[in-house]
């Protein structure tokens, strides 16, 4: 007996299920499933821990009240909303890490602050891990350049106050120049001031200085300022015409292979947690293909290089060109500039040539 096969009626398709709700700890849960989403939570984790790091640093930081008043912002503005242009930076204030937020900063003149840290004694195990990051040897003496790292969190203070008159996130160090009177040693007393001057226009915006102090008993014993770009802000003055720099120096120097976790190292020893330096996504967001090394981590592991021949009171000045993107490998030259402790300076990838930094060491 022959089998015939009857074909049922095709049903309609079911009307999909509207999804179930999804909790903020499943969303999490299912963003951290993604590899690179992962690993930009882990980052932030990172970052908010070395965030705790300057809290550590800035205890009994001496502040305006005005200044403190403002450390007290909300991170939502009173609708609720994220305002414009909004940031966040964290503050302390009396060993107490504070949120402060800003809409978008408007104005033209600098606020007339200063910021005072008293009783600071470099901690001898954070100065070493320092110097294994930078490149420096062990001895009793203070780099000069992780004393900018003792006072950056004070400058971060500044551009953060409500008075300031450019958002701090998008800003770029174009400069650094320290001054060493003398050297400072392990287990010495400092008192750190920082303040802001000196605006004037760029052709790209608006720059200013970020000026820092250390003394020790009452002696000025080091001074560092900081030339900061804030893209598009315009400020009263004439523009200065974009000057055409001589080619920097060139020719055999160190090769340094730089692994893609240098940034998150300098963060953790320098405390400046800046995403662009510690996350590829974040990086990206912020228009850079990658993550770039921190510009002071390149000044510092120059004059690592140089720590054995550099006098005992000197200016050295690094202008940051072209970002350093991690992992790299570059090429550091140095050449004597005529005289004793005197040296010509730059920084340049190994295999296509460019000019990541370039700087000047003389004698005081």
């Amino acid at each position: 007996m022959a089998c015939r096969l009857h074909r049922q009626p095709s049903l309609p398709a079911p009307a999909p299920c509207p999804p179930a709700p999804v909790s903020a700890a499943q969303t999490v849960a299912l963003w951290a499933a993604d590899q690179p989403l992962r690993a930009a939570l882990l980052a932030l984790r990172d970052g908010l821990a070395q965030a705790a790091q300057i809290a550590r640093r800035l205890q009994g930081c001496d502040l305006p009240r005005r200044l403190a008043d403002a450390a007290r912002g909300r991170l939502w503005s009173g609708q609720g909303k994220r305002t414009a242009g909004w940031q966040m930076t964290e503050r302390i204030l009396a060993g107490k890490t504070a949120v402060v937020t800003g809409s978008k900063r408007k104005g033209r003149t600098l606020p007339d602050l200063e910021v005072v840290r008293r009783d600071v004694t470099p901690s001898v195990a954070d100065v070493a891990d320092y110097d294994a990051v930078c490149g420096f040897a062990l001895s009793n003496r203070v780099p000069s350049t992780y004393l900018h790292v003792l006072v950056f969190p004070l400058q971060v203070a500044l551009m953060s106050d409500p008075g300031f008159p450019f958002a701090l996130m998008g800003s770029v160090h174009l400069e650094n120049t320290i001054r060493q009177h003398r050297p400072v040693l392990l287990g010495e007393t400092l008192e750190l001031r920082a303040r802001v001057e000196n605006l004037r226009p760029h052709f790209r915006g608006a720059q200013a200085d970020l000026v820092g102090e250390a003394y020790v008993d009452g002696e000025l014993v080091w001074e560092d300022r900081s030339t900061y770009l804030f893209r598009g802000a315009k400020v009263d003055g004439e523009v200065p015409p974009k000057v055409d720099e001589p080619d920097a120096i060139d020719g055999f120097g160190a090769t340094w292979r730089l692994a893609g976790d240098l940034g998150r190292r300098y963060a953790k020893v320098s405390g400046d947690v800046n995403p662009i330096h510690m996350n590829p996504l974040a990086a990206k967001a912020l228009g850079f293909p990658t993550t770039i090394v921190h510009g002071m981590w390149s000044k510092a592991r120059m004059l690592g290089a140089l720590e054995n021949r550099l006098p005992d009171a000197y200016e050295v000045n690094v202008a940051f060109k072209k970002p350093v993107l991690i992992p790299s490998t570059v090429r550091f030259i140095a050449q004597s500039a005529g005289g004793p402790g005197s040296f010509d300076l730059a920084l340049r990838n190994a295999k296509k040539g460019t000019e990541h930094a370039r700087g000047t060491i003389r004698p005081l």
